[in-house]
C-alpha cells in the first residue's frame, strides 16, 4: 500500500473523461440505483481497466527490452531477453482474452437482454471505506472450493467486480457470461451464501486477493491493527505469484467489522 492524493485516486483510468462522463453518467448519480443497467456499466468500466493495465504493461516490457540488459555478459542479456520474452507473450495472451471479453460487453451494451449477461449485486446501508474494480478468473470461492485452476484447459470463466459508491452508499456489483455452473457462477453463490453481516469483508477481501486497482481510506487502513495490516498485504502478495492459488484465500476470518448492513440485492438470475 501507498498514499496518493485524492485528485488522481480513480479505479476508472480506461476511458477519457468526455467518454467516461457520457457512458457512465447512469451511475454517477446522487440517486444512482442498483440494477442491471448500472451493472453491465461497472462491469464495462472494469474490464476497459483491464484493458488499459494490459496495455500498460506491454508497452513497459517493450521498453524495458530496450536498456534492461545494457553492459551485461552476453549469457545475462540472453537471460533478461528470455525472462522479458515470456512476459510479453503472456501479456498479449492475457490482452488478447480482455478484448475478447470487452468486445462481450459491448455487444451486451448494444443489445441489452440478449448478451447471456448476468449481473448480481448488493447495496449497503453506508459507504466503506474502499473501493475496487477489475475482472478476474475465478479460482476459489469463500468455501474454500476450488472452482479452476489458472493451468486448467477448462473454458476460461471471468467476472468483473465493482465496489463503488452509487448515490449514498456503497455497492457490490459482479458481471459475468456463462452457464450456471461456470466458475464465476459458483463464486457468486458462494458470496450470496454468506451471512450478510460478513459481506462487508468478503468483498475487502475478494478486491485484496484478485484486484490491484484498489482504494481505501488511509485513517481507515492506519487504524487497523499491524496484523491485519499484514494479513491483508500478505493477500496483495499472493495474486502476485505464478503458482496456484491457496484454497483458503477468501475463507473469512473475522478481520474486520464494518457494521454493514445489506439493504438491497440485484440478481439478474432470478
Amino acid at each position: 500500500m501507498r498514499a496518493i492524493g485524492v485528485s488522481i485516486a480513480s479505479v476508472f483510468p480506461g476511458y477519457c473523461s468526455p467518454h467516461d462522463a457520457e457512458l457512465f453518467k447512469y451511475v454517477e448519480c446522487e440517486k444512482s440505483p442498483l440494477d442491471t443497467t448500472a451493472a453491465l456499466l461497472l462491469s464495462m468500466r472494469a474490464v476497459a481497466y483491464e484493458v488499459f493495465a494490459k496495455e500498460t504493461q506491454l508497452n513497459g516490457i517493450n521498453a524495458k527490452s530496450k536498456f534492461m540488459d545494457q553492459g551485461l555478459p552476453f549469457h545475462l542479456q540472453s537471460l533478461v531477453q528470455n525472462v522479458l520474452h515470456s512476459d510479453r507473450i503472456g501479456v498479449e495472451q492475457g490482452m488478447a482474452d480482455i478484448r475478447a471479453l470487452a468486445g462481450r460487453y459491448q455487444a451486451a451494451y448494444d443489445a441489452p437482454g440478449s448478451s447471456g449477461f448476468h449481473a448480481f449485486g448488493i447495496r449497503f446501508d453506508r459507504i466503506l471505506p474502499f473501493a475496487a474494480a477489475g475482472a478476474f478468473f475465478a479460482e476459489v470461492d469463500f468455501q474454500g472450493r476450488v472452482l479452476r485452476r489458472v493451468d486448467s484447459r477448462d473454458a476460461i470463466s471471468q467476472i468483473a467486480l465493482n465496489i463503488a459508491t452509487l448515490g449514498q452508499s456503497t455497492c457490490v456489483t459482479f458481471g459475468w457470461f456463462g452457464e450456471s455452473d461456470c466458475a464465476a457462477a459458483k463464486l457468486v453463490d458462494s458470496f450470496n451464501a454468506l451471512d450478510d453481516y460478513q459481506k462487508a469483508e468478503a468483498s475487502l477481501v475478494l478486491a485484496l486477493e484478485h484486484l490491484e486497482n484498489f482504494f481505501c481510506s488511509p485513517s481507515w487502513w492506519d487504524e487497523l491493527p499491524e496484523g491485519n495490516r499484514s494479513r491483508f498485504d500478505q493477500s496483495i502478495a499472493g495474486g502476485m505469484t505464478r503458482g496456484a492459488r491457496d484454497p483458503n484465500a477468501l475463507v473469512m476470518r473475522g478481520d474486520v467489522d464494518f457494521g454493514a448492513k445489506v439493504v438491497e440485492t440485484l440478481d439478474s438470475r432470478i
